[in-house]
C-alpha cells in the first residue's frame, strides 16, 4: 500500500488526537478513521465547493450584464 504524508497544522492537533482515540477504541488505524471520514464528508464538501463556484460565476455575470 502506498505511503502518504499528511501535514497536520498545529491548530488541528487536537482533531488528530481525537481521531487517534477513535481509532484506538475501534481497534483500527488513524488512516482507516480518516478514510472513512473522507468517504462520508467528501461528497458534501465537493458539492459545497461547486455551489460556491457557481455563485461566483453568477455574481460576475450580474456585474457584466
Amino acid at each position: 500500500m502506498p505511503h502518504k504524508t499528511l501535514y497536520v497544522a498545529p491548530s488541528d492537533e487536537s482533531l488528530w488526537a481525537a481521531a487517534q482515540r477513535v481509532a484506538d477504541k475501534a481497534g483500527t488505524s488513524v488512516s482507516r478513521v480518516v478514510a472513512e471520514a473522507l468517504k462520508n464528508d467528501l461528497p458534501r464538501a465537493a458539492a459545497e465547493l461547486e455551489q460556491q463556484k457557481a455563485e461566483k460565476v453568477d455574481q460576475w455575470a450580474e456585474i457584466a450584464a
